[in-house]
């Protein structure tokens, strides 16, 4: 059997499930079914992302005969279960290979990077201003210790509690960032959130985006 085929043929498998998967989640966040996404996360999404990522670090060229015939039945399984035949998994390598950068993946692959790049920004112009705060917070507390006179403590007291509550407002903003930034770094890391774009060409999918965000109207 060619190696450099099964290798595709499992890789495009693993992609289309993830595909799939994919678009459901959308559905269930739509109709904000969180039991159902994280049921779906759980069981089908983390188990093929982690498959996908086996199989695009393994080297089939090394592989003996008894593993490659392993994988073999293993994709058969798979495919059979998710009611994808050979001949469909055949015209979508041929697609990604056809499209190559003019894909929709590369476009998926930019856009994420995007706003990785503008959330990283606010992050460290948040990071700046949290720094500004706790400076100033430091030197009031540090004044607070060196005064004697209490209704000069009252005073530095007062102007610290202001101070305090833009840290905890600031603080939660980092926090909230932070919970956009992670999952974006891990579509960019584990790489199947824009490939399973692959298959379709850029000008068609940003008809699509154009279509469903009211753009260029």
């Amino acid at each position: 059997m060619d190696r450099n085929y099964l290798r595709k043929s499992a890789i495009e498998t693993i992609l289309q499930i993830l595909k799939i998967a994919d678009a459901q989640s959308k559905k269930y966040n739509e109709i904000e079914d969180i039991s159902a996404t994280e049921i779906l996360q759980r069981d089908v999404i983390n188990k093929y992302e982690a498959l996908y990522l086996a199989l695009c670090e393994t080297d089939f060229e090394n592989l003996d005969e008894k593993e490659i015939e392993n994988i073999n039945i293993t994709l058969e399984e798979i495919r059979e279960k998710h009611n994808l035949t050979k001949d469909f998994i055949d015209s979508q390598i041929s697609l990604r290979e056809n499209l190559g950068d003019n894909s929709g993946a590369k476009v998926i692959e930019n856009l994420f990077r995007y706003e990785l790049s503008k959330l990283l920004e606010k992050k460290q112009i948040l990071l700046e201003k949290i720094n500004k705060v706790l400076d100033k917070e430091l030197e009031l507390e540090n004044k607070l210790k060196d005064t004697i006179q209490e209704a000069d403590q009252f005073d530095i007291i007062y102007e610290l509690n202001p101070i305090r509550i833009e840290f905890r407002d600031l603080e939660e903003k980092l926090h909230k960032l932070e919970n956009e930034i992670k999952p974006l770094k891990h579509k960019l890391d584990t790489r199947w959130a824009y490939e399973i774009y692959g298959t379709i060409n850029k000008e068609t999918l940003m008809e699509i985006y154009k279509t469903n965000f009211n753009l260029g109207e």
